[in-house]
Parts: structure tokens; sequence; C-alpha cells
């Protein structure tokens, strides 16, 4: 699989840390493309998984030459002719004064299944619907919930996908 990314300009910026998961929750890191400390442009960075095989959880970990890092978001990667539409959650992190979206790479096949549960597993709540509907129904959940790390696993027939993120 071939991850393809660019950044619009660096101050510092020692590279970028590629880590992989296969379920969304913990990731490892899978190797290293160093960047180019300062550039007031645009560059563009390409890194290849040779182990990729079927669906996997990808994010960067930009890392400064003082070694302080930013992770981005959370991305799905499935393999050409899925089953499971490549959903995400923006904006995360997220407050209560943000509206939270799923949003999906292309439109889910039916009915789509969506599960919330806490930093240690524990379910908060379920619903079935369409984008739209969940997207209500995800906003009206946030509110009552307190600062830090949540994921929603959203599926549709006998695939599905955890999505983590963060109420600030």
């Amino acid at each position: 699989m071939v991850s393809d990314w660019a950044t619009a300009s660096e101050q510092n910026n020692r590279g970028f840390v590629v880590e992989k998961s296969h379920h969304g929750l913990h990731f490892d890191s899978i190797g290293f493309v160093p960047g180019r400390d300062y550039s007031d442009r645009q560059r563009d960075y390409t890194f290849l998984d040779k182990n990729f095989v079927d669906n996997a959880y990808y994010r960067l970990r930009q890392v400064d030459a003082d070694y302080q890092f930013e992770l981005s978001r959370v991305v799905f990667l499935a393999k050409e002719g899925g089953n499971l539409a490549g959903f995400r959650l923006d904006p995360n992190p997220v407050d209560d004064q943000q509206a939270l979206r799923l949003q999906s790479s292309a439109p889910p096949p039916g009915e789509v299944r969506v599960q919330l549960f806490n930093s240690v597993g524990q379910l908060l709540g379920e619903a079935r619907g369409s984008l739209p509907q969940l997207n209500e129904w995800l906003n009206a959940r946030k509110t009552g919930l307190a600062t830090g790390a949540y994921f929603l696993r959203v599926g549709t027939g006998t695939a599905a996908q955890i999505l983590p993120w963060v109420k600030q």
C-alpha cells in the first residue's frame, strides 16, 4: 500500500514516523520518512507499506528537531474491492462547540451501525441509521461526555471499523 501526503511548509521537521494498526487502537511504528527541516513551500512525501495484506489503520507522527511530536488523524485503508467504506470522524479532537461528523469515502451499502465506547472499552450507546441520522445521534451523545478518549465502532453488514477520537 502506498501512502502519500504533503506539507504546506515546514519548520524544524525531523520527519514522519509511519504507524500502523490492524484494529485502530494500538499502533506500531513501521517506518520513518525524513523531513526537510525547513521549507516555505509544499513538500510531497510517499511511503510504501510492503506488508499490507487487507485492511489497516494508519497515522503519522510528525517529529520536530527537539523530538516534540504531533499525531495526524487516523485513516483506514482497505484493499480495493473490500466491503467496508473508509469512514472517518472530523474534526478530531472535537469540543462541545464543534459538530462531530462521521463521513465516508464512498456511500455506505445500506444501514450503518455505530457503537460508542469509552477508553476502557465500556459500551456507552449504540445506534443504526443513515449518516445524517448517526451524526445527529453522535452530537447529542458527545455533549454529555467528559473530556477524554473514545472509540466509535462503525459497521456495515459483517465488516466493522474502529475510529478513535478525543473530546476536549
